[in-house]
């Protein structure tokens, strides 16, 4: 039973909406999802306006195992403070006015265990499989593109710098310099002589200085951590089907999460979201922060023609987000069976995942080392000096 079945009388119902809408929202704090809901923006009736403005007066702190699992941290030190120099609040986002004006770059490494690609079926060869990726911070807007690696080197990381750049041209933005570190793959002759060639500038962080290129850090960090979350939920609830290699799929719907979150929550994104065709902030609302099951309609009866009566008129699928090429209402599915991905349109979403069932014995084993592995080790505490100038 999940924490937000209506049979659960350890929560209110109000408790439970909120829930409800930090799992859909990728799992981010709860206090930003209190935020989204006084402004209205997650409320399609009246009656749901009325339950998320008792949302808003919840003061006791919700827990959420997904989280727990994933986003833990240990305590501070007793008798010792950080404090935040206010001033300096703001200082990487100085003079970038306007998006494309300097772009922030950084590789990650998602984990040691291979990603899967969105074309195969599961069966591609090790080299071809995905283990990174290239990150792309917009200083003025904070508009986040990833681009997934299957190696992390110069001639890959151009390929991702030009269909990033396409992909800003197709709405209006010339990038015109970019922030990096001292990585070769960002200062090999092949990177410098590209530059060079469409007259961009390039700047550098000092060795050491990862606060030098900190939109790109914090990206990194809020982007695995809403993608790390996201795995964990739906391994908690359906652990028959999970899948660890699946991470680049997460990653992209995290990153489309994240943009529409940034718009919401602080209204400065001066260029349009352009992930989706058709996309609009008021789709927050149908919007899933997990990956749910899916169950797609029969290719037949989707064709207009018949089956025989007492077969299944779907097949159950897992969802892995919105499709980059096709209309927001069409989601990517992955078929168990076959292992194929494909947009579909006939869908019906059980995002609670109310139609399987799970119990602590069938939980994966979070401390096996798949899952120890599954994003690399985790990077010490951030700094909050600049943490807070994001």
């Amino acid at each position: 039973m999940a924490a937000v079945d209506p049979r659960n009388l350890n929560l209110s119902e109000s408790e439970k909406e909120l829930l409800r809408c930090h799992q859909r929202l990728g799992h981010v704090a709860f206090s930003k999802v209190q935020h989204l809901m006084r402004s209205g923006v997650l409320s399609n009736s009246e009656a749901t306006r009325h339950l998320h403005t008792s949302c808003c007066k919840i003061k006791s702190s919700l827990k959420c195992a997904a989280c727990l699992f994933s986003k833990q941290r240990a305590n501070s030190t007793p008798g010792r403070s950080t404090s935040v120099i206010r001033d300096r609040q703001g200082v990487l986002r100085s003079g970038n006015h306007l998006p494309g004006q300097e772009v922030s770059v950084d590789h990650f490494t998602a984990c040691p265990a291979k990603g899967r690609l969105f074309t195969s079926r599961g069966k591609s060869a090790d080299k071809d499989m995905f283990t990174g990726g290239c990150i792309f911070v917009d200083n003025a807007s904070g508009y986040v593109n990833v681009q997934i690696q299957s190696i992390l080197t110069s001639h890959a990381t151009l390929s991702s710098k030009i269909a990033y750049e396409n992909h800003c041209r197709d709405h209006g933005v010339i990038p015109q310099k970019y922030l990096s570190d001292n990585g070769s793959s960002f200062t090999s002759k092949q990177i410098v002589d590209h530059l060079t060639s469409f007259r961009q500038h390039h700047h550098l962080a000092g060795v050491g200085a990862h606060h030098h290129n900190g939109h790109a850090e914090r990206s990194i960090q809020n982007i695995i951590s809403i993608n790390r979350a996201m795995i964990i939920h739906s391994a908690i609830h359906w652990p028959e089907l999970v899948d660890t290699s699946l991470w680049p799929m997460a990653v992209s719907h995290a990153v489309f999460l994240w943009n529409h979150l940034v718009y919401l929550l602080v209204s400065a994104l001066l260029i349009y979201l352009p992930d989706q065709v058709g996309s609009t902030p008021s789709s927050m609302t149908f919007m899933f922060g997990v990956i749910p099951l899916a169950y797609v309609l029969d290719k037949t009866i989707a064709d207009g023609k018949k089956i025989p009566r007492w077969k299944p008129r779907s097949t159950h699928q897992q969802d892995l987000g919105l499709s980059l090429l096709h209309p927001s209402c069409v989601p990517l599915v992955l078929n168990p069976s076959s292992g194929f991905i494909t947009p579909q349109f006939h869908v019906v979403f059980d995002d609670w995942f109310a139609t399987v069932s799970s119990d602590a014995d069938s939980l994966p084993d979070f401390s096996s080392p798949e899952w120890l592995r599954l994003f690399g080790d985790s990077a010490p505490l951030i700094s909050m000096f600049w943490m807070t100038m994001n």
